[in-house]
């Protein structure tokens, strides 16, 4: 943010310069012109204008009214005025390294030749100008919200520019709480490049009045249409599970499926494996002692903390409670790394599947005799000193209505083995549920379609469901010829190398082998795109919300809607920031009104 206000400065200093110069050749003639009448030396006037060129062709000129006000250590040389060799303006020794640009700038500052331009720049003949540098203008907020504007609006314009460029896009959206308790929406687009290279990239955040489908999805209209993303070109949608953006009839998903049914929506897959949040209990785990030991301290006294302190120790010197956190993180554990994992921006729904698929072959084989046993030794063993014994436990009156006799366990182990045994089969079952979406199915459709091609090259008839669906973007009686060569495709591209084709990745890296394969077949191309485009997790909209935190922190709790935004595309964005045309926004800014551009003059790109 440094750079484009001293470049600014810069081209003021250099706008200075240039009118300087312009005065001073004036003078230089003038002094010329007596020069060689009082000498008698015979020279003529034209030699005179020839020295005034140089004058504009020298670097190494500063400026005098005439001759007779020539300042002392000054020297006339061939008619052209120099200082003397203490000067340091930048036109005495020049400007190379911008490692010393504020040094240089500094030095520069107390030379004659910048004195004297000031002061010619501050008289009549420049009226305004005076008034223009005291009130420092090009440092004021309002100047730096137009530079941070200019910026942020250019890094957009770039990424719809990019998304413009494809033929669909998805929409990923989150909404959370900011530092102020403002109600964010953040508005992701999820679009593939030609090389099937995945991209996700945020547009910016939206203030909500409230959290309503009608509203958050009128907000997301009106952001596509401000971008000029139409909304059919919309083939995916991702958000969490709350029931304003999952709801089948009103939620946000189910409008926006009202206006595009081939928009299809998936109800995050990482917010489906983040259960629970197993850090936590692992620092329970690490620290149970020590935790103990500060509520036992805590139990001490005679207020209302004290009796919380001790209902809690209660708790944690109960085995049961033991138990519970050593069960739920040796579940947990493989889920949240499973999680971790599909939060990649250019994963693919196949992928996903596959993690979820290797958490619940896990999950399954954890069910094992010689498992649980194992884990129940291990766990008593960790629980000495710090927990009582296990023991028997009978159902509760309150859950045992029936009238029959409630079942008690022959011993604790037999209890907690069923206790052991219910939770993963209910997690298992919970991924499994959770994975399976219905949208999910129609991706998953083209999936197994894209698969079996690769492998066989023959397929059976395209079911009506598919057709019904791609009929629009693709051409599928093309689709199907161009289906039938991609395995000789595939075996040239790896010159027979691969056996079975198992992944998408696979194909994708074949058809970029060459150009040819993209344009000879042309609608598997626009398949592949349109496979990758669809979502899968909303890690991106997250991650813009950390970014939030950071931008508006605590400390800059009343940033307006606009420069909130700039700034979060800018730090969002650093690659695209690093790659900003300085000059041309300050072009942009220099030509906002003619004071500016009277001023610094025009810049030419």
């Amino acid at each position: 943010m440094r750079v484009l206000p001293l470049l600014l400065v810069t081209r003021m200093k250099t706008r200075r310069r240039w009118i300087h110069r312009k005065h001073s050749n004036l003078e230089l003639k003038k002094a010329s012109r007596q020069d060689t009448c009082s000498s008698g030396c015979g020279q003529s006037g034209n030699e005179g204008d020839n020295n005034s060129e140089n004058f504009m062709s020298t670097s190494s000129i500063t400026n005098a009214d005439d001759h007779d006000s020539e300042p002392q250590g000054n020297s006339v040389v061939g008619g052209v005025i120099r200082t003397s060799d203490t000067d340091l303006s930048l036109q005495s020794e020049g400007f190379s390294s911008w490692n010393k640009a504020l040094e240089r700038f500094d030095m520069h500052e107390k030379s004659q030749m910048h004195r004297e331009a000031i002061e010619r720049l501050t008289s009549e003949e420049c009226p305004g100008m005076k008034s223009w540098l005291e009130k420092r203008e090009y440092i004021s907020p309002t100047i730096v919200d137009e530079i941070l504007k200019s910026m942020g609006q250019m890094i957009l314009r770039g990424i719809l520019d990019d998304i413009k460029n494809v033929q669909w896009y998805a929409i990923i959206a989150d909404e959370a709480t900011d530092i102020s308790g403002t109600e964010q929406l953040s508005v992701s687009i999820r679009w593939v490049s030609k090389n099937y290279e995945v991209h996700e990239d945020i547009l910016g955040v939206k203030e909500l009045p409230d959290t309503k489908a009608a509203t958050i999805h009128h907000e997301m209209n009106d952001i596509l249409e401000r971008c000029t993303l139409p909304i059919t070109q919309c083939r995916g949608q991702a958000y969490d599970g709350a029931s304003n953006m999952s709801g089948i009839r009103n939620g946000v998903q189910a409008l926006f499926k009202k206006d595009e049914p081939r928009a299809l929506y998936v109800h995050c897959l990482a917010h489906s494996l983040n259960l629970l949040r197993n850090t936590a209990i692992s620092s329970i785990l690490k620290n149970y002692k020590i935790l103990m030991a500060a509520l036992d301290k805590i139990q001490e006294g005679h207020d209302e903390y004290a009796a919380k302190a001790s209902g809690l120790l209660s708790r944690m010197e109960d085995f049961n409670t033991f138990f519970g956190l050593k069960l739920s993180y040796l579940i947990f554990a493989p889920a949240e790394q499973c999680s971790t994992n599909i939060q990649a921006v250019d994963i693919t729904v196949q992928e996903a599947m596959k993690g979820a698929n290797v958490l619940v072959s896990h999950l399954d084989s954890l069910r094992k005799e010689t498992m649980f046993g194992r884990f129940y030794l291990n766990t008593i063993e960790e629980s000495k000193s710090m927990t009582g014994e296990p023991r028997n436990r009978k159902l509760p009156r309150r859950l045992d209505d029936g009238p029959s006799e409630a079942h008690r366990h022959s011993s604790p182990k037999d209890m907690y083995r069923q206790t052991y045994y219910e939770a993963i089969d209910v997690v298992a079952e919970e991924v499994k549920r959770r994975f399976d979406q219905p949208d999910i199915c129609m991706i998953r459709d083209i999936e197994n379609l894209l698969l079996k091609s690769a492998n066989e090259g023959t397929i059976d008839l395209l079911s009506k469901k598919i057709i019904k669906f791609l009929g629009v973007d693709v051409n599928i009686k093309r689709l199907k010829v161009q289906l039938a060569m991609l395995p000789d495709v595939i075996k040239t591209a790896f010159d027979g190398s691969v056996k079975k084709v198992t992944n998408i990745r696979t194909i994708t890296e074949a058809m970029t082998k060459s150009s040819l394969y993209q344009n000879m077949l042309s609608e598997l191309d626009r398949l592949l795109l349109l496979y990758l485009t669809f979502p899968v997790t909303t890690a991106t909209a997250e991650r813009s919300f950390s970014s939030l935190h950071r931008v508006k922190s605590y400390l800059r709790n009343t940033l307006s809607a606009c420069k909130l935004n700039n700034l979060l595309l800018m730090h969002v964005h650093q690659n695209r920031t690093d790659d900003l045309d300085l000059t041309k926004i300050a072009k942009a800014f220099i030509e906002l009104n003619s004071r500016r551009l009277n001023y610094f003059g025009k810049l030419k790109l």
